[in-house]
């Protein structure tokens, strides 16, 4: 079981994710940090932990999905998920409780995740992973850091991307996926609001309607009603 944390000039924040992925009770985990070169003092702080990170490199990379896809090729676990800087695991046997839901033929197993921000703090329910949500709902079908993916269908993410990667992701995973994704009823994951998909709202836009219509076709005008609504809601009604 492979945890992968990316993690750039945010160490205050990476110490919280350091200390959940250190606390789980699950007696088989690899801990995978992939740095991109900060110079806030993380790299001190990482070294200063080695004994819970069995990998480790700091290089300057072309973002965050090529720094995720660094994380992949060094990761050895059967399965993986990325916690990045920030987020947590909802509780110390999280990874634990996952992994006891697993099937002989299991490829994909998500949850809830705990939305944490200056204005926001609500728990979000993850939809059926299928592809009509994800057409329709984008992101918002559930939480990148509440997703166990198993490696035999682990697809590397779109560098070329800067903000949608992981939707593009989701969509290269259910084009592998053979078995029926199993959606557990606990919280996975503590997810810190206010990235930069936030912080770019057009940029954001822009490349979700790229992303639906290379992988849904004519049918990614469905998801536009959802993407517009958001883009209201954070102009204007916030």
């Amino acid at each position: 079981m492979s945890v992968i944390t990316v993690v750039y000039n945010a160490g205050s924040l990476f110490r919280e994710t350091l200390q959940s992925v250190a606390q789980q009770t699950h007696p088989d985990i690899e801990y995978v940090v992939i740095d991109g070169g900060s110079t806030d003092g993380t790299i001190e702080l990482i070294e200063a932990n080695l004994t819970n990170i069995d990998f480790f490199v700091s290089e300057k990379d072309k973002g965050i999905y090529d720094a995720m896809n660094k994380g992949i090729r060094a990761s050895n676990g059967e399965w993986l998920i990325f916690l990045n800087a920030g987020d947590t695991f909802a509780s110390a046997d999280t990874v634990e409780k996952c992994m006891q839901a697993l099937g002989e033929d299991t490829e994909i197993v998500y949850g809830s995740a705990a939305l944490n921000g200056p204005t926001i703090d609500r728990v979000l329910k993850p939809k059926q992973f299928n592809l009509g949500n994800l057409i329709f709902w984008g992101t918002r079908t559930l939480c990148h850091q509440s997703i166990f993916v198993n490696r035999s269908i682990v697809a590397e993410y779109d560098d070329s991307l800067r903000l949608k990667g992981e939707l593009d992701w989701y969509f290269k995973l259910l084009k592998k996926v053979k078995t029926k994704p199993i959606r557990k009823n606990l919280v996975v994951c503590r997810y810190l609001l206010g990235g930069v998909g936030e912080q770019r709202l057009m940029q954001n836009a822009a490349e979700t309607l790229k992303v639906l219509f290379a992988n849904a076709g004519i049918f990614g005008v469905l998801g536009i009603p959802v993407l517009l609504y958001k883009i209201l809601a954070t102009r204007f009604l916030r």
